[in-house]
């Protein structure tokens, strides 16, 4: 059971993934690219979840693992990262709680707008730390690489 629902997981975040990078104009034939690297964060997330490792670092971990395996579609596809981080990173943004602050402050409850402000804002900070740690890692490694050559 546990598997039939990692296999829905993976195919809802390739398909969504997918389908932005095509709203976005990525070439055709990276679409599919750009859905793989949504399909690896939503499952990076979905399992640290089931897991029980929080919101925040479980989106931290997907943005990471997103933000690598776009690194690696870019040099082999010699085409920028942004063609596929971008996308991957969509099943990961926080529309719910974006439209319950939305809503709650509009109804006028503004304690539970500003908590699911927080909320969006935080996962919105986990996602951006998530890829600017993969990329400074990055850095780092070709770095002490080219040094040792």
């Amino acid at each position: 059971m546990i598997l039939l629902k990692l296999l829905e997981q993976s195919f809802l975040g390739f398909i969504s993934s997918a389908g932005f990078s095509i709203l976005l104009l990525v070439p055709i034939k990276l679409a599919p690219y750009a859905g793989v690297s949504g399909m690896v964060g939503w499952v990076v997330y979905f399992v640290s979840t089931k897991l029980g490792l929080g919101v925040y670092f479980s989106n931290l971990l997907a943005a990471f693992f997103i933000e690598a395996i776009s690194m690696y579609y870019a040099r082999h596809k010699k085409c920028p990262a942004t063609l596929f981080n971008i996308p991957g990173i969509v099943p990961l943004v926080p529309g719910a709680a974006t439209y319950y602050m939305t809503y709650h402050l509009v109804m006028g409850s503004y304690l539970k707008g500003m908590y699911f402000m927080i909320r969006a804002g935080g996962i919105a900070v986990a996602i951006a730390a998530g890829l600017i740690l993969y990329d400074a890692c990055h850095r780092f490694y070709f770095r002490l690489r080219a040094k040792k050559l």
